[in-house]
C-alpha cells in the first residue's frame, strides 16, 4: 500500500500539528481610578511633565479598553504605545528621587491570564502593586498573549507564515521579561514572585512560555511542509516534528522543575496541552520516520527494515491512542489513527506474504532520530532604554516626603 496521505487524513494531521491553547488575556481593573496626572499633580507642573502624564493616562486607558474588547491587534498597538511612556515616567522618577512625590498613591491592579481561579469562573482577583515595573511587566505579558491570539487566528485560516511571526513575537516578549526586566527587578532586592502577584511576574513562568511559543511557531513550519503541493518530505517532517516535541518537553521541564512554586496556581489545561503536544509530535515524528524507512526500502535505498518500520509505526499508534484529549480534536485524532492503522495493516500483510522479515520486539533508540531540527528563533522585543527624564518641580512650600522609589519597583 502506498504511504500517500489522503486529503482528509492530511487535514487531520495539520489540525493536530497546529493545535493551540485558547489563552485568556489579563485585565486591568477599570474601577481602580489609577491616574498619573492626578498622582503627580503637584510636581508635574512643567508642561513637558504634564504632557507625559496625560499621554500615559490615555494610553493606559486605551490598553484597558483593548483588553476588555479581546482584540489582539488593538492590544498589541496599545501595549506598544504605553510601555515606552510608563518607562519614561520611571526614568523621570529615578533621575529626580527627591522630587518624585505623589499627591495620590499609584496602585496598579491586574488579573492573571494563567491562573486556575480565573478558569473556574470565580470572581476576578485583582493583584495590586505600587511598582511601576509591575504595570510594565503585565503590559508586556498581555502583548505576548495577544500575539499568540493573533497567531491562533492565522493558523486556523492557514496563514502559517503570519502565524509564525506572531508566535515569534510572543516568544520574544516573554523572553525579554524572563531574561531582562524581571531579573533587574529581582536584582534590586524585590521578591518578584510571591502569592500577592500574578504568575506572569515569575521569571520561570515567563521562561517556560517563551519556549512554548517557540514550539508553537515551529508547528506552523510543520504545517507549511505538509501543505506544500505533492508528496510531503517525510524525512524533513520527522526532524521538524521531533524539534517541536523537544521544545514542548523543555517547556514542561521548566514548569515542573524551576517553576514548582507557581505550578499549583497555573491553569492545569495549559500544562496538559504542553504535555500532549510534546507526546504527539514525538510520536508523529516516529510515524514519519517509519514511513520514510518503508519508502526507502521500496526504492532500494535500504536493503532491510520492514520489521523495524512496522514496530516503529505500531509503537507510535499506541502512544497516540493514549493521548489526553484536552485541546486536541477527538475527530482529528480518530481520523489520524484510522489512517495509520490502515497503513500498518497493509505493511503487516505485505511483510507476511512477500518480505517475511521478523519484526523486532521493540525499536532501539539508536534506530530513531537522536535529535530534532529546530529552525525558529524568537523575534527580539524592541525596548528603547534611552528615554530622557522630564523635569519635576516642587512648589515653594514643600510637600510631605513621599518617595516614589518603592512604587517604581527598582528598590522594592
Amino acid at each position: 500500500m502506498s504511504t500517500a496521505i489522503s486529503s482528509s487524513d492530511l487535514d487531520a494531521i495539520v489540525g493536530f500539528s497546529t493545535a493551540s491553547h485558547p489563552f485568556r488575556l489579563p485585565k486591568i481593573n477599570a474601577g481602580s481610578n489609577t491616574s498619573f496626572i492626578r498622582s503627580f499633580k503637584t510636581v508635574a507642573s512643567h508642561p513637558s511633565a504634564q504632557e507625559l502624564m496625560l499621554r500615559a493616562d490615555h494610553s493606559r486607558e486605551a490598553l484597558a479598553t483593548a483588553l476588555v474588547s479581546g482584540s489582539g491587534c488593538k492590544i498589541v498597538s496599545a501595549a506598544s504605545t504605553y510601555v515606552p511612556q510608563i518607562y519614561e515616567v520611571m526614568v523621570t522618577c529615578i533621575a529626580q528621587p527627591d522630587m518624585a512625590r505623589l499627591d495620590d498613591r499609584l496602585v496598579f491592579e491586574w488579573t492573571s491570564s494563567l491562573e486556575v481561579e480565573a478558569k473556574r469562573g470565580k470572581k476576578q482577583v485583582f493583584y495590586k502593586s505600587e511598582a511601576m515595573m509591575y504595570d510594565m511587566v503585565l503590559t508586556i505579558a498581555s502583548q505576548a498573549f495577544a500575539e499568540a491570539q493573533l497567531a491562533n487566528a492565522d493558523a486556523k485560516a492557514e496563514q502559517y507564515v503570519e502565524a509564525t511571526k506572531h508566535y515569534k513575537s510572543a516568544s520574544g516578549a516573554m523572553s525579554f521579561l524572563a531574561n531582562e526586566q524581571l531579573p533587574k527587578w529581582a536584582g534590586q532586592g524585590n521578591d518578584v514572585f510571591d502569592h500577592n502577584l500574578p504568575c506572569e511576574t515569575s521569571i520561570e513562568v515567563c521562561e517556560a512560555f517563551a519556549q512554548m511559543f517557540l514550539a508553537m511557531a515551529q508547528q506552523m513550519a510543520v504545517a507549511t511542509v505538509l501543505r506544500k503541493p505533492g508528496e510531503p518530505n517525510l524525512g524533513l517532517l520527522a526532524k521538524l516534528s521531533l524539534g517541536v516535541a523537544e521544545k514542548f518537553e523543555e517547556c514542561l521541564a521548566i514548569f515542573r522543575g524551576k517553576a514548582t512554586k507557581q505550578l499549583p496556581r497555573i491553569d492545569p489545561s495549559i500544562i496538559a496541552y504542553v504535555e500532549a503536544q510534546g507526546k504527539f509530535h514525538r510520536s508523529l515524528s516516529e510515524c514519519y520516520q517509519a514511513r520514510c524507512m518503508w519508502d526507502k526500502i521500496l526504492l532500494g535505498e535500504l536493503l532491510t527494515g520492514y520489521g523495524t518500520a512496522i514496530v516503529m509505526l505500531r509503537e507510535s499508534i499506541a502512544v497516540l491512542g493514549k493521548l489526553p484529549k484536552g485541546s486536541l480534536s477527538k475527530s482529528d485524532l480518530n481520523a489520524l489513527l484510522k489512517h495509520l492503522k490502515t497503513v500498518l495493516a497493509s505493511w503487516e500483510k505485505d511483510n507476511n506474504t512477500i518480505y517475511f522479515e521478523q519484526p523486532p520486539k521493540s525499536v532501539s533508540e539508536d534506530q530513531k532520530l537522536s535529535q530534532g531540527t529546530f529552525m525558529v528563533k524568537a523575534e527580539e522585543y524592541i525596548f528603547v532604554e534611552n528615554a530622557a527624564p522630564v523635569p519635576l518641580m516642587l512648589p515653594a512650600r514643600k510637600m510631605p516626603l513621599n518617595s516614589l522609589m518603592r512604587g517604581i519597583g527598582i528598590r522594592g
